[in-house]
C-alpha cells in the first residue's frame, strides 16, 4: 500500500461497507418500492411503454433499421447491420449530420457492434423525429453509394 496503516485500515473499513452490501436504510427503501404500488410508478411504466412503442412504430417505416422491443426499461437496441455501417460508425454519423446521440452497442459487447442504444428519456414526439432522422442518415447513405455505382 501506499498510504499509511492506519488510513489504509479506514479505507478498507470504508470500502467494505460501500462495495459488499447496502446499507439497512437502502434495503428497507428498495423493499417499500418493490412490494407497493405507487401511482408515480404506474405512470413512468405506461410513460416508457409509449415512448418505446412509439419509437419502434417510427424505426420499422425505415428499411435497414429493426429495433429490439424491450420487455421493460428504458433503452431500446437498434440493429444498423443492413445499413452498411457498424453501430460505432453510424452513432459518429448520426450525431455529425443529424444532431441525434445514441451510444454504439460496441461499448457493452463486441458482439454487439452492428447496434446502437437509443435512449427511450424524451417525449415520444422527439424520439418520432431521432428515428426520422436515422431513417434521413440511412437513405443518404444508400444515395452515396448508388451514386458511386
Amino acid at each position: 500500500s501506499v498510504a499509511t496503516a492506519s488510513l489504509t485500515a479506514v479505507l478498507a473499513d470504508f470500502v467494505s461497507h460501500v462495495t459488499y452490501g447496502a446499507p439497512g436504510f437502502i434495503q428497507a427503501g428498495a423493499l417499500a418500492a418493490i412490494t407497493h404500488e405507487h401511482s408515480e410508478v404506474a405512470a413512468m411504466r405506461d410513460a416508457y411503454q409509449e415512448r418505446r412503442d412509439r419509437f419502434i412504430v417510427a424505426i420499422d417505416k425505415v428499411p435497414g433499421l429493426s429495433a429490439h422491443k424491450p420487455a421493460a426499461g428504458i433503452f431500446c437496441m437498434v440493429d444498423v447491420r443492413d445499413t452498411g455501417f457498424n453501430g460505432a460508425d453510424f452513432a459518429d454519423q448520426l450525431l455529425e449530420q443529424q444532431m441525434v446521440s445514441v451510444l454504439p452497442g460496441s461499448a457493452f459487447a463486441p458482439e454487439l457492434d452492428g447496434f446502437v442504444r437509443v435512449a427511450l428519456t424524451v417525449p415520444p414526439e422527439q424520439l418520432e423525429e431521432a428515428a426520422q432522422r436515422m431513417g434521413q442518415l440511412v437513405r443518404d447513405r444508400a444515395s452515396l453509394r448508388d451514386a458511386a455505382l
